[in-house]
């Protein structure tokens, strides 16, 4: 089966691409779907080998609470955020539910589905472009997608933090809208879904999906008329963009129950905050510094993720963006001459992608931080892409200037070293990611007390019978072991309460009722003297009282 935006009639590859020297398409395709799925793959097998026994709090504790409900089919919402309103859909919890469940609900299962997620959108992209490329674009964004991602902190790829995980997902988008702009209506719907995505799993991503998805929508009508009037004449082909479609819609069934059955709904409240005009806007300066510090850093290897950025427009960040945005312009301009719609588009996508982008961190309420712009360093992803689809395309004209058995040698030495590139890049992206610490001895997890705070409340609650537990906090810096512990604890069939000033981040489902015999306290050691109860121990930071 092909992947959605890849079965459409965007420009079909010319003779000269259907074959890469005397490899057939579908090898060079396998190759290239290949390389870019083996780090991920790989790195997801020997964690599923090794089913680590892990311990998580903070986001990622809340994270498998909402997992937990979507296992059951009852998470509406996306991610919490600490300004009182949930990003706008489940479907980042949904994905990730299904390899939670192979794992039996075990923490591990949420690294594995990231990398899993990660692995899919990257083989999405190599298998899209074949229709208007060929093998040769397919062998070419693998090797793009591998620089990509040897960029990046191979950390970056497994930790399960929504913001994180709308990288590959975006250059995702980028592609799909490139080729929905071509003419492709199965991209157009695969778009949508990804967009979708997106927009539900960061809330920052909705004003560049929006503009990227409406100029995709508008130079198709432009170019080809209404979609619909343009499907694929094959029963596949068809089926395609309506599953798609029909994914779409179920998507944003549970974010519309929820607008519909809250009082107030999630995305009431959501656009109360962006109309409040309570937080200021950023200087125009400082999202221009934050895009260019994004950019820069793929090359200077410094990607800053939890801490807010400077905000200085430095010299080398003004030239990555200067130099970033001229060649999306010039791949816009060179793509129209040559004829490449998809380079084209791709161009002229990027540059309006990054350029609503920059207008939308001027509005981020609070710093400008890393985790919240990083899906940026994607754009440079789709910009070799596209220079990328130039280079394929001019392959047959020069092949032609070449006597038979000079083209074949040609091919050859062109197809040997590309080869040769995308089997090393992807070998060595497998051994950092395989090479990582296992999620259940990460340094910071441990040096916070995770797993230790588990320990003591485990063996503090040892002879208690299975009942309704109070989780208070009574320090607020230690919410996150609150819910490393109620994670736990749930797994165990306690059914864990919270006070109600925490019922926003747990669920409604975790709300005191007021009677719970059993009590877990946590303090810090300078708040721990007026605790009662008996002291179980301390883990890092957090003191652990049971009362009774």
């Amino acid at each position: 089966m092909t992947a959605v935006g890849a079965a459409a009639p965007v420009a079909a590859p010319s003779s000269g691409t259907r074959r890469l020297g005397a490899v057939p398409a579908p090898l060079a395709v396998l190759l290239a779907a290949a390389a870019v799925a083996l780090p991920l793959a790989w790195a997801a097998a020997a964690l599923g080998a090794a089913h680590p026994d892990v311990v998580v709090g903070d986001d990622r504790g809340l994270a498998e609470l909402a997992l937990m409900r979507a296992s059951h089919h009852a998470q509406l919402l996306g991610p919490y955020s600490r300004f009182g309103w949930h990003h706008p859909g489940p479907s980042w919890f949904y994905l990730l539910s299904l390899p939670y469940l192979v794992t039996g609900m075990a923490t591990y299962g949420m690294y594995l589905g990231t990398l899993l997620l990660q692995g899919a959108a990257a083989v999405w992209i190599v298998l899209a472009v074949r229709r208007h490329g060929g093998p040769a674009l397919c062998l070419a964004t693998a090797l793009v997608l591998l620089l990509y991602l040897r960029a990046l902190d191979p950390q970056l790829l497994r930790f399960p933090w929504n913001p994180l995980a709308t990288m590959l997902p975006m250059a995702l988008l980028l592609v799909l809208a490139a080729l929905a702009a071509a003419g492709s209506v199965p991209a157009l719907a695969g778009a949508l879904v990804v967009g979708s995505f997106l927009a539900q799993t960061h809330v920052s991503t909705a004003p560049v999906v929006l503009a990227v998805a409406g100029v995709a929508l508008v130079a198709q009508l432009v170019r080809t008329g209404l979609p619909w009037r343009h499907l694929p004449a094959t029963r596949a082909g068809r089926a395609l963009p309506l599953a798609a479609l029909a994914a779409l819609v179920a998507m944003w069934v549970p974010p519309i129950v929820d607008e519909l059955t809250g009082h107030p709904g999630n995305l009431t409240e959501l656009v109360r905050f962006l109309r409040c005009g309570c937080n200021p806007p950023h200087p125009l300066h400082e999202a221009l510094s934050a895009a260019g510090q994004m950019l820069a850093g793929l090359v200077h290897g410094n990607l800053p993720v939890v801490a807010a950025l400077d905000g200085t427009l430095d010299r080398r960040r003004a030239l990555a963006l200067a130099g970033f945005t001229t060649a999306a312009v010039a791949l816009c301009v060179a793509g129209r001459l040559r004829g490449d719609r998809f380079a084209e588009a791709s161009g002229g996508l990027v540059a309006v992608a990054l350029a609503v982008a920059i207008v939308s961190f001027t509005r981020v309420a609070g710093p400008i931080e890393g985790y919240l712009v990083i899906w940026v360093t994607s754009f440079a992803a789709v910009l070799g892409i596209g220079w990328a689809s130039l280079l394929v395309g001019a392959l047959p004209a020069l092949g032609r200037r070449l006597a038979p058995r000079a083209r074949v040698a040609a091919a050859a030495g062109l197809a040997v070293p590309l080869a040769i590139a995308l089997c090393v890049l992807s070998v060595v992206r497998t051994q950092g990611l395989v090479g990582l610490p296992s999620p259940a001895a990460e340094p910071g997890d441990l040096a916070v007390g995770y797993p230790q705070a588990w320990r003591l409340t485990e063996s503090g609650l040892g002879s208690v019978p299975r009942q309704p537990v109070l989780v208070r906090i009574a320090t607020h810096e230690l919410w996150g072991t609150a819910a490393a512990l109620t994670v736990q604890l749930v797994k165990r069939g306690f059914t864990v309460h919270v006070t109600d000033d925490w019922v926003f981040f747990w669920g409604s489902e975790h709300r005191s009722t007021g009677r719970e015999a059993v009590r877990l306290v946590l303090a810090e050691p300078a708040d721990a003297g007026g605790v009662t109860g008996e002291r179980l121990g301390q883990a890092g930071k957090t003191v652990i009282f049971l009362q009774r």
